[in-house]
C-alpha cells in the first residue's frame, strides 16, 4: 500500500559512499547512512547500486559503527 507509482525500487534505508555532491555538508568519499525520510516509498529506495538523494536526508556515518 506504500508504493504509489511504478517501476519502483523498495528499500527504507541504506549506508554507502558518497560519490558526488552539491551538498556543503558531504564531500566525496564521506561515508553516510539514510534512514527512512519516505524512502522507498514515495522516493526510489536502498535496494539499488546508486541513489540519488536530498542530502539532508543523509547522515555521516558513526566511525564507531560497520556500514553493514
Amino acid at each position: 500500500r506504500l508504493v504509489k507509482e511504478y517501476p519502483h525500487i523498495p528499500g527504507i534505508d541504506f549506508s554507502g559512499k558518497v560519490i558526488a555532491s552539491e551538498n556543503p555538508k558531504f564531500k566525496i568519499g564521506d561515508e553516510v547512512i539514510l534512514i527512512w525520510w519516505r524512502v522507498g516509498e514515495i522516493y526510489y529506495g536502498g535496494y539499488s547500486q546508486y541513489a540519488e538523494v536530498n542530502g539532508d536526508f543523509l547522515v555521516k556515518k558513526p566511525q564507531n559503527i560497520s556500514s553493514k
